[in-house]
């Protein structure tokens, strides 16, 4: 309730959710006030009103009597709460009948029937608050442990063996880990765990052991990494592997000495241990360090401990572009190579025809009739030509799609000079990766969206609407994708969400190709 500037905000933001999020809010809660001037709350539950003082880290309220201009709104916001929950009232015969004969319940059943009708994932409780005022933090907290599922009441998971990775049956997790010795089944090995702490932001508890649930700090885990199993020596076994999603943005970054590229290797592979979403790794093509993770703030920080724990000193750069070069003209060449150093010296002439290959890749056609050439010296000239195409002419990026036949002669050199001595007759130009990329958005961002898109030389390939969100399927230019997760989350307040991946190659335009020419000369 920070921003609201009017108690009807609550309301409006009830109708939101279940307009744009297809949920069933069920309202626990009602704000005193609102903005600057929110006090407190109503507890729809508990039928009382706790007032808070602004700023207390520690939320001490006060606990107080509904006040008489609140009471009606609350029997109101109650009536609604338990029409949403009357068909959870039907799973437990005893409340329905209590229900059905209009008698009162009871806050905890009321609070039972709201915990059935959560575990569901149909509805949903509902709670206000701030969390910068410390307004109502506690009770989301206390709200977690009356609504959501315990820890305890998982149900067995499988466990395998650390030798042959086969299921070995199901167990319980409820046996806490104390302060002693534990032995690591991913690495086979005995660990000292020598403290256990509990952490409170910059404050911590020691504590004597953590169960199933619970989230603390171990001091002394030598080689133990995110992931790994801890276990009873008594009994070693693998939980099942985490499956870490994919990363969805990366950057490149730049040591700026040769002192800091010693370090940041290891820098980089201390994080990757740490956080198994984070991947880094060197483009083979740009020779740029990459690193990615799983949004720009994640990357933010990442940067950030590289340089204060590691004490690298790093610059971020833009990802370069890979992109390829080709031919658009069809020709022929006969090239004679001579080479004169003392003695007989050197002289092979070769004869090739050159044509654009669109998506085939290098193809060679050895096109020689009869014994003139010996079949065995033919394969060099190929050779040759792999050698220029994989450097590339044109800005020194590989020469892709082309067929080439040769027609007479055989010698590696003379088949490489023969292109790139020659290669205004192909008018070579750049391909750029082109990306797929689909697109959820609200529909009221739409058009904003659209526009975006289109800026960024989108071809729109298919559009759907489901409910109220539109889902656009899209052909984008990778070089045009750089920052669009910033962009798209200042275009729709954060509420779209998309997925790239590689579709082909395709020929950068003719003004786009000069511009790239003239960056890529000055760099």
């Amino acid at each position: 309730m920070d921003n609201a500037d009017n108690e009807e905000k609550f309301d409006e933001c009830l109708a939101s959710i279940r307009e744009r999020l297809n949920a069933i809010p069920l309202p626990v809660q009602f704000p005193i006030g609102v903005g600057k001037d929110l006090k407190g709350v109503v507890d729809i539950v508990e039928q009382k009103a706790y007032y808070f003082q602004t700023g207390d880290r520690d939320e001490n309220y006060q606990i107080k009597e509904i006040p008489s201009n609140f009471l009606e709104k609350t029997k109101q916001y109650r009536r609604k709460l338990l029409e949403g929950l009357e068909k959870i009232t039907e799973q437990d015969e005893e409340l329905a009948m209590k229900y059905l004969e209009g008698q009162e319940l009871q806050t905890e059943e009321i609070k039972k029937l709201l915990r059935q009708a959560t575990l569901t994932g149909n509805f949903f409780p509902l709670f206000c608050g701030s969390a910068y005022r410390n307004v109502g933090v506690k009770m989301v907290l206390d709200g977690i442990v009356d609504y959501l599922p315990s820890p305890l009441e998982v149900d067995e998971i499988p466990v395998f063996s650390p030798q042959s990775k086969k299921p070995e049956g199901l167990i319980n997790c409820n046996s806490p880990v104390t302060n002693s010795y534990v032995w690591n089944g991913n690495i086979n090995k005995k660990v000292r765990v020598s403290r256990l702490v509990k952490m409170h932001a910059d404050k911590k508890d020691e504590i004597k052991e953590v169960g199933a649930g619970d989230i603390a700090a171990a001091v002394g885990l030598e080689s133990t990494v995110t992931g790994n199993t801890l276990c009873g020596e008594d009994k070693i076994l693998l939980l099942e592997a985490i499956d870490f999603p994919e990363t969805v943005i990366s950057q490149a970054i730049e040591p700026k000495t040769n002192e800091d590229k010693d370090k940041l290797r290891n820098g980089l592979e201390k994080l990757k241990v740490q956080d198994p979403s984070f991947k880094y790794w060197i483009d083979r093509e740009t020779g740029q360090m990459i690193i990615a993770g799983m949004g720009e703030l994640h990357l933010e920080i990442l940067v950030e401990r590289l340089r204060s724990e590691c004490k690298v000193n790093i610059e971020t750069k833009q990802q370069k572009v890979a992109y390829r070069e080709t031919i658009k003209n069809k020709d022929s060449v006969k090239y004679l190579h001579k080479k004169q150093s003392g003695g007989a010296g050197e002289r092979a002439e070769v004869h090739l025809e050159f044509e654009p290959n669109p998506g085939k890749g290098f193809e060679f056609i050895d096109a020689i009739r009869g014994e003139d050439i010996p079949k065995q010296f033919r394969p060099a000239v190929k050779d040759g030509l792999e050698n220029v195409f994989s450097r590339g002419v044109l800005l020194g990026y590989p020469i892709v799609d082309v067929k080439v036949t040769l027609r007479g002669g055989a010698f590696e050199r003379a088949g490489y000079d023969a292109f790139k001595e020659n290669t205004e007759k192909f008018k070579l130009t750049l391909l750029e990766p082109i990306m797929q990329v689909e697109v959820s958005t609200p529909g009221d961002y739409y058009g904003n969206v659209l526009g975006d898109l289109n800026r960024r030389r989108g071809e729109i390939e298919k559009e759907e609407e489901i409910s109220q969100t539109k889902n656009l399927y899209v052909k984008v230019p990778l070089a045009e994708m750089f920052g669009y997760s910033t962009q798209l989350r200042s275009l729709t307040q954060g509420r779209a969400s998309y997925s790239m991946y590689f579709s082909h190659y395709q020929e950068v335009p003719s003004g786009i190709l000069q511009k790239i020419m003239k960056e890529e000369k000055l760099s």
